[in-house]
């Protein structure tokens, strides 16, 4: 069978985030083959991730810490995510984003970095509102934290209690969609992305890498001169000279971004953002990470590096 674990990030099992997340799951069992579990994340035992990079020092065996996202890869939850073909996450909209619970869970798949035990896994999320609402910046919000963990991100549902009805309709679809995908991961075997694939990938969702990556690499000026890695070249922060030389094919990388976006050419600046991210990444890891995480040697960062320079 193939499973979908199928995450509510609220206490209130009985309201509107819980009941499209219900129908969702209804949606997936649509499936032949096909059976989910909710997991209900105010009934686990968990806390934010505590940056002991053990995670890092292990191989993405797991986490250290004493709980049910922890316990060296055996706690409850954690094996839960680890043994899934398929996730969904349902949150309320809590302050104009998605809630506390379902952020902090997130942030704890952290060791699936090093292990890439979610590259590729199907997945879609549900921001479910009322009042004034937000739930479109919630599910862009998701859309990011798919990005980050690289999995196979097939939809988010931006749901108000107003449209309840349509909404349901929405959710099952996307189950169903989820289903057949998490089928498919079981019979087939994951397919992984690349960074590459990934950046291309992710160009028509709701969160889009380019932009908001270049906002922050340049301080929001999309200009090469002054951005992060012009100054760690040019002001001597950078101590360590394979860092230095990182940053420099860094810089060069996102001066090429830059030029291929003005152009209007966002295709090959998506592609040639995938390399500028590697270097810049393992620039920064090498300079400020590295000795901190671990003194042995074969501890990497998650990024693989780029095939070709630019």
């Amino acid at each position: 069978m193939a499973r979908i674990l199928a995450v509510l990030g609220t206490n209130r099992r009985g309201g509107f985030t819980a009941s499209v997340l219900k129908t969702a799951c209804a949606g997936a069992e649509e499936v032949e083959g096909v059976e989910t579990e909710i997991a209900c994340l105010a009934r686990y035992n968990f806390k934010p991730c505590l940056s002991s990079f053990w995670c890092a020092r292990n191989g993405g065996l797991g986490c250290v810490l004493p709980d049910d996202m922890g316990e060296r890869g055996e706690g409850s939850l954690f094996k839960k995510v680890a043994a899934a073909h398929g996730m969904l996450l349902a949150t309320p909209v809590h302050t104009w984003g998605p809630s506390a619970l379902a952020h902090m869970f997130w942030e704890r798949l952290y060791p699936f970095l090093y292990s890439d035990g979610l590259n590729g896994m199907p997945f879609a999320s549900m921001a479910c509102a009322t009042n004034q609402g937000f739930q479109r910046q919630a599910v862009e919000e998701m859309s990011k934290w798919a990005f980050c963990r690289s999995v196979l991100y097939l939809g988010g549902l931006a749901a108000h209690v107003m449209d309840a009805e349509k909404v349901h309709e929405a959710a099952r679809a996307l189950g169903r969609r989820v289903g057949e995908a998490a089928r498919a991961d079981e019979i087939e075997g994951r397919k992984t992305f690349g960074d590459e694939e990934k950046f291309a990938y992710f160009t028509d969702k709701p969160w889009k890498a380019l932009d908001p990556y270049l906002d922050n690499v340049t301080d929001g000026s999309f200009q090469i001169e002054g951005s992060l890695p012009d100054r760690a070249l040019n002001d001597g922060v950078f101590r360590k000279p394979e860092a230095i030389e990182l940053v420099g094919q860094a810089r060069a990388a996102f001066a090429r971004v830059l030029v291929l976006r003005d152009k209007g050419e966002l295709e090959e600046a998506n592609r040639v953002l995938t390399q500028a991210s590697a270097y810049w990444t393992r620039a920064t890891w090498k300079e400020y990470v590295e000795d901190y995480v671990s003194k042995r040697d074969d501890v990497e960062p998650y990024r693989e590096m780029p095939d070709e320079g630019v």
